[in-house]
């Protein structure tokens, strides 16, 4: 499945699961939050944000990543607030709606 393909409402049921580096998959971030999401005439946004290892501080660029119901996912990233819990990043949608993505037009 394609970032395209996704919906927001695909990746929130996902919340809790595991999203793990292509090139290094001891690398496991927790997708842990998925925002509302926002219209804007024929425009939508919404974030998506994962936990990783508190040991590992990732940079900002695009990942490739493997989710097991999602296949792989392409995803640019941002560190934000890191905290006990570990590293969190940050990846934002914004792009054209899909009508066939979002059928009641939430």
């Amino acid at each position: 499945m394609t970032i395209d393909q996704l919906s927001r409402d695909d990746l929130a049921r996902r919340v809790g699961t595991a999203v793990r580096l292509r090139d290094d998959p001891d690398v496991v971030l927790t997708l842990c939050e998925v925002t509302e999401r926002q219209v804007a005439g024929e425009w939508e946004t919404f974030a998506v944000r994962l936990l990783g290892p508190a040991d590992r501080q990732l940079g900002q660029r695009t990942y490739e990543l493997e989710h097991d119901d999602l296949g792989a996912l392409e995803l640019f990233i941002v560190p934000i607030e890191p905290d006990a819990a570990g590293a969190r990043y940050e990846a934002v949608f914004n792009r054209a709606r899909r009508p066939d993505l979002n059928p009641k037009g939430r």
